[in-house]
Order: C-alpha cells, then structure tokens, then sequence
C-alpha cells in the first residue's frame, strides 16, 4: 500500500468531500500508476510560508479506488476516490491485478524475454551444429 500526495486548495478539498456521487474523480501527476487502496494525502502548500513552518497544510485523505492513466500525459492520472471505505474494503472489493496499461507493460517484457530466449535458443543451436560436426569429423579419423 503506498501513500499519493495531491496539492489542492481548501475550497477544491471542501467540493471534493461534498460531491453527491459515490467516486468522485479527481486527477493528478503522480511517478507511479495508484493501485486500488493505496491512500491519497491531499495537502494545501502556502505561498507564503510564515517563518518557523513547512508551508504545508495538510487537508486530510481518502482512498483510492481506481486509477486510469491519461493518455495525452505519461505520469498523469484520473483517480476515483472514496471517504468511506478502508483500504482493505477496496482492494477486496476493486483490486484488480492487471490495468490496462500494467497489462501492456507485462505483454511487453514477455515479448521480449521470449525474443531472448530465442536468440539464446539459435546460438546454443548454431554450437551444437558445429560441436556435431566436429565429432563427427574426428570419429571419422
């Protein structure tokens, strides 16, 4: 389970808390793709920081529920969240193994473990041939 900060400000956290639907979405650049229950950190960064503090407020948090990526941003996501179920309840729940795009990176590595092996299968062929060859011409002597 991992931890996501957000930076918003008070009124935006307010209309989120407040939304009428069940998920509300709310999108945000993060360095990995969020899993279902990994917790969103929504915190206010004041621009004016008064001496002696952080500059940070945070607002409070709540679960993630679902994470899509967008497509016309690489670390950009569209995050359905919720405030009133625990961690354990979503990924019980909406945990799902594979996304779409874990789905298209975990294709692609085996693509390429299974170019591997195959490139590795040739050379060990190619040797065999030759090592064959080789026996066969001493045997033969």
């Amino acid at each position: 389970m991992s931890n996501f900060i957000l930076a918003m400000t008070p009124e935006q956290w307010e209309k989120l808390k407040s939304c009428p639907r069940n998920f509300p979405i709310v999108e945000g650049y993060f360095q990995s793709q969020p899993q279902p229950g990994d917790i969103l950190l929504v915190r206010q960064q004041l621009r004016h920081k008064p001496l002696g503090s952080t500059g940070i407020i945070d607002l409070g948090e709540c679960v993630i529920a679902w994470a899509d990526p967008v497509t016309s941003s690489p670390h950009r996501y569209r995050l359905k969240v919720t405030f009133n179920m625990t961690p354990e309840q979503v990924k019980q729940r909406y945990g799902c193994p594979f996304t779409p795009l874990s789905d298209m990176i975990r294709r692609h590595r085996k693509e390429k473990e299974q170019a591997k092996l195959e490139k590795a299968r040739r050379i060990l062929a190619g040797k065999a041939y030759v090592a064959s060859l080789f026996l066969s011409k001493n045997k033969q002597v």
